[in-house]
């Protein structure tokens, strides 16, 4: 077996032997935990686990350090195969299994790796805690136990639990069945099956009565649906005749009052006389001249067209030259009393003037910029003049100092009033080339003008004699239009009486095809012989055979309800008869039953106690075996498992030599010897009852036992017990154990004080 991070062991490798393996070490070193793992491995739990004394989540190394995982690897051979089981549980994951045969993967899942190592083994973690693996000071677990508790468990550890459950399922199926059985015979006991019958057959009579009615009530309603179908269509031949007789009448007086109609508007074409051979010719002359007149009002019209656009363009003409002579007498207006030469003459003076005030300006600017720098000069104290040199006191550097600025400001004063001046002058010259310019332009224009009051004129007089050729082209074209609509009313009212003469035509043809389809519809009246007395013959004679019908049909209708009514009646019948014989049957078939069962269950009864018999005898033999080689004294010549009705008990043989007298271990023996006899039980019982695996696990065996008892253990454990325990594991802290013959010894330490983990020696 290979441990990683399983509780204290951080990594530990152990290699049992066939015989004895005694696992020694203090408290805490890890001997207990090793046959948790050995438990895990084959089962996925250890009692302290199942019964909730410690988590998954402790299993896991903690101290010093933790781990996130823990993995027990477990190898054994059984049958002459060799097994691997893995087994891992992760923090937060849920924990993982694989199972390996003879080096192959045989199964992956927890629980499957479970259930084939209980096949393997032939037994599962209940047995194997009970029989195999004795936790630490619980030899004498069963002693503990109240007598309910310990004959259930030890039944558990037989299997005869499974007896004592099918026995009790039993008795409750007999009973729930006797309770089935009482029921249907109260049910039974209500119906009467000769009765049943009876209405059944009553039934089945008047049923095939009523089925009879039924088929001559179908072969009537098919003799009266042909005779109902040929006054249906009788009566449907007469009234069709009826209507159509009906519908010509009203067309024979339409086209009565249609030809009435066509020979009135003959007489009337007819009274006016008219000749088609003169209206012919009267058209035909009438259209000539027409067309004529057509041709004469498109030339006069042309002709106006002509003098029209002739007139209007000689009026835009006066209308242009009129505009031209308003231009003219309003340029003639602007020019008056001005003079080119004088305005000219003006503009040169003005300008000489403005060349001598700039030129002044100039000099004044000048003379300005002079004194200016003098000014400065002077300003300076200087000690001499700045022109000519000479000596100067501040008496009179101030003097020529005042009289110097006072020289610039008049001289700033004059250039300020001659650029005013200058100025004006600027503005005014420019004024006198404007009205220069424009007065060359207006007389430069008046030049175009020329000749405009005899062109005028000219245009005037082609204007009125246009307006006179207009004049009379209107006159004649108008003539020409009245003449022509004349001719056109006379051609409108000829076209009228050729179409009257048409029309006349067209009705006298409308008038002899009117009276050819009267004479027709007239004959197709006299031709129909259904009158209204016949019509009435024939409606009572379809009602009577409708009503007929229908009577056959309700009364059709009405049996087929009281059969199906009878049906229904018969099918519930018969339903109640198949209840009451299936119910007698079942009766019957649950009295069987429980007959039956009764003969199981005391077969159960029997097996159950012959296999207890045999059981607790097999156990016996091995203990009366086992016992004087396990307890060193006299004082109790044997041991053996007693078998009550509503317990077990472990009793030993207290009688003098030559006879026997048996009393229960737990009256009369101390802890030492309870532990003794209790070792002989388990390994009895481990023996007889799991015979495929021969283990046993014993966690501090010698708790309550003195150096005597310790001592009559260690040969047993080393001379006796590898003869009838294939392998034995012994988790102890008594040194005293070393010393088993044969024994390989696994010795656990760990140094508690730094929390380090498991060492094997």
């Amino acid at each position: 077996m290979e441990l990683n991070g399983w509780k204290t062991h951080r990594h530990s490798v152990m290699e049992f032997q066939n015989g004895v393996n005694v696992l020694v070490g203090l408290m805490g070193a890890g001997k207990s935990s090793v046959m948790d793992a050995i438990s895990f491995a084959l089962f996925g739990t250890f009692p302290a686990l199942e019964h909730k004394r410690v988590r998954i989540a402790d299993i896991p190394t903690s101290r010093p350090s933790a781990v996130d995982g823990a993995e027990v690897k477990l190898t054994f051979d059984i049958g002459g195969d060799e097994y691997t089981v893995t087994r891992s549980v992760q923090k937060g994951r849920p924990s993982a299994a694989k199972l390996e045969k003879n080096g192959k993967y045989l199964q992956t899942q927890p629980e499957r790796v479970t259930e084939e190592i209980e096949s393997v083994l032939k037994i599962n973690y209940d047995t194997f805690s009970r029989a195999v693996y004795a936790e630490q000071n619980r030899l004498d677990y069963f002693l503990e136990l109240d007598k309910k508790s310990r004959k259930r468990e030890i039944d558990e550890m037989l299997g005869l639990n499974h007896f004592a459950t099918v026995e009790d399922n039993t008795t409750s199926l007999i009973n729930s069945i006797r309770s089935l059985v009482k029921e249907d015979e109260q049910v039974l006991a209500q119906m009467s099956l000769q009765e049943l019958r009876g209405k059944a057959e009553a039934l089945e009579k008047e049923l095939a009565k009523v089925k009879g009615e039924e088929d001559r009530l179908k072969t009537d309603i098919a003799g009266l649906s042909a005779k109902f179908s040929e006054a249906k269509t009788s009566l449907d031949e007469l009234k069709r005749l009826n209507a159509r007789r009906t519908e010509l009448s009203k067309s024979v007086e339409g086209l009565r009052g249609k030809a009435e109609a066509l020979k009135a508007s003959i007489a009337e074409v007819d009274a006016k006389k008219l000749d088609e051979e003169q209206l012919r010719k009267e058209h035909e002359s009438a259209t000539a001249l027409d067309k004529q007149l057509e041709r004469e009002i498109s030339e006069a019209k042309k002709e106006e067209q002509t003098a029209l656009k002739a007139l209007t363009s000689a009026e835009t003409a006066i209308r242009h030259e009129e505009k031209r002579q308003h231009e003219k007498e309003a340029l003639l207006k602007d020019v008056h009393g001005k003079d080119v030469r004088e305005l000219s003459g003006t503009l040169e003076a003005e300008k000489k003037e403005l060349q001598k005030l700039i030129e002044e300006l100039a000099s004044a600017g000048s003379r300005k910029e002079e004194l200016t720098e003098w000014v400065k000069e002077l300003s300076k104290h200087l000690s001499k003049c700045p022109v000519c040199e000479r000596e100067l006191d501040d008496e009179l550097r101030s003097k020529l100092l005042k009289d110097k600025e006072s020289l610039v400001r008049g001289l700033g004063d004059e250039i300020v009033e001659k650029s005013k001046v200058a100025e004006q002058k600027r503005r005014f010259i420019a004024e006198l080339e404007k009205q220069t310019a424009a007065l060359q332009l207006s007389l430069g224009k008046l030049k175009d003008y020329d000749g405009v009051e005899k062109a005028l004129d000219e245009y005037r007089s082609i204007a009125a004699k246009k307006r006179k050729e207009l004049e009379s082209a209107s006159r004649e074209l108008a003539a020409k239009s009245v003449e022509g609509e004349k001719v056109k009313n006379t051609l409108r009212e000829l076209r009228s009486k050729k179409e009257e003469l048409a029309r006349r035509k067209n009705f006298a043809d409308e008038l002899s095809r009117t009276n050819a389809e009267l004479d027709r519809q007239e004959t197709e009246i006299r031709a129909i012989k259904a009158d209204d007395k016949q019509l009435e013959a024939a409606q009572n004679a379809f009602a009577e055979q409708s009503a007929r019908l229908s009577a056959a049909r309700e009364k059709l209708e009405s049996d087929k309800r009281y059969i199906e009514s009878v049906e229904s009646q018969l099918r519930e019948r018969k339903k109640e008869l198949d209840n009451a014989s299936a119910l007698d049957r079942r009766i019957a078939r649950n009295r069987e039953r429980v007959t039956n069962l009764n003969r199981f269950k005391e077969a159960i009864i029997s097996t159950e106690g012959a296999l207890r018999e045999r059981l607790v005898y097999s156990i016996n033999e091995l203990m009366l075996d086992l016992w004087p080689r396990l307890y060193p004294y006299g004082d109790y010549a044997a041991v053996a498992l007693k078998a009550y009705d509503d317990d077990y008990t472990l009793e030993a043989d207290v009688g003098t030599a030559g006879s026997s007298s048996w009393a229960q271990v737990n009256s009369v023996a101390s802890g030492g010897e309870r532990s003794i006899a209790c070792l002989a039980l388990r390994i009895a019982m481990a023996m007889v009852i799991v015979p495929n695996l021969r283990w046993l696990i014993l966690d501090e065996p010698t708790h309550n036992i003195d150096s005597t008892g310790i001592s009559k253990l260690i040969d047993v454990f080393g001379s006796t017990l590898p003869g009838i325990v294939e392998q034995i594991f012994i988790i102890t802290h008594d040194d005293s154990l070393k010393q088993i013959g044969g024994a390989r010894v696994f010795s656990l330490d760990r140094d508690k004080s730094a929390n380090g983990p498991t060492v094997i020696v």
